[in-house]
């Protein structure tokens, strides 16, 4: 029997330890690494490179879809843990193994397990060989071309495209579009890290604008700059980023103001 290696994401220590417990009495099964938020999973993923993650849905910076959605390109094997059974079929929809709900029992995470190996046999050796060979920095050197948000007792799919700015706020970062805006349980750097700098430019402590939707850059009579996007809106610049701004604007085009 070829062994599995495992990954548990839970931000409660409790549940992982029962995780383990479980785990212990399973043959043909090693426990790799532990991550407590969705931040943590994505660089213990490009390091560890586990078959297998069991996780949670509901976590602190980046919930369990996003995990799956940021490293996508990963043949692992993904069984959603977790106490809410509304997220089975967007877990699903998100190619799951399996989808086992809270309090875990041995004889379902066995079974769980059980469909990871039969589903491992049916990929070909050069798929895995690949994965573990490829040498790939901590954050997988993979962008989320779409963000899997949890709202209540709901998921809605943001692509990255029609983002225009990002707010962060408390522990919670506002994603701005034209149309609306969601909140993610995610710091703005762990976001960032995810959408890409080369999209994405931090303006202020508070906002990060996509590029690719900003207009000008705007200079006031007194002397502040502010980032204008599509659909007027005006954001602005904090002394200490203006350079950074300018620099990724002139990659796009010249559309900064000469006084910059």
């Amino acid at each position: 029997m070829t062994e599995l290696r495992l990954l548990i994401v839970d931000d409660e220590a409790p549940a992982r330890q029962l995780l383990r417990q479980l785990l212990a009495g399973e043959t043909g099964v090693r426990v790799v690494g532990e991550a407590a938020s969705g931040r943590e999973a994505i660089r213990e993923i490009g390091q560890l490179k586990p078959d297998v993650v069991l996780l949670d849905v509901q976590m602190p910076d980046g919930d369990g879809l996003s995990v799956v959605s940021t490293c996508r390109r990963a043949p692992i094997a993904w069984i959603f843990i977790t106490a809410f059974e509304s997220y089975a079929v967007t877990a699903f929809e998100v190619a799951a193994a399996d989808y086992v709900v809270k309090p875990v029992a041995a004889s379902r995470l066995r079974t769980a397990l059980e469909r990871v190996r039969q589903h491992r046999q049916q990929l070909p050796a050069a798929t895995w060989k690949a994965y573990l060979e490829e040498a790939v920095d901590p954050m997988l050197a993979v962008r989320a071309e779409r963000l899997i948000i949890s709202e209540r007792q709901r998921v809605v799919v943001v692509p990255v495209s029609d983002i225009l700015y990002l707010e962060t706020s408390d522990h919670y970062v506002a994603v701005h579009t034209a149309h609306r805006q969601h909140l993610v349980s995610e710091s703005l750097v762990s976001l960032l890290d995810r959408l890409g700098a080369d999209r994405f430019a931090r303006i202020h402590r508070r906002f990060a604008v996509a590029i690719d939707r900003v207009e000008q850059v705007v200079r006031s009579t007194t002397g502040s700059f502010s980032v204008q996007l599509a659909g007027n809106v005006q954001l602005p610049i904090a002394r200490q980023r203006r350079s950074i701004v300018a620099q990724l604007l002139a990659r796009m085009g010249d559309r900064s103001d000469p006084a910059l």
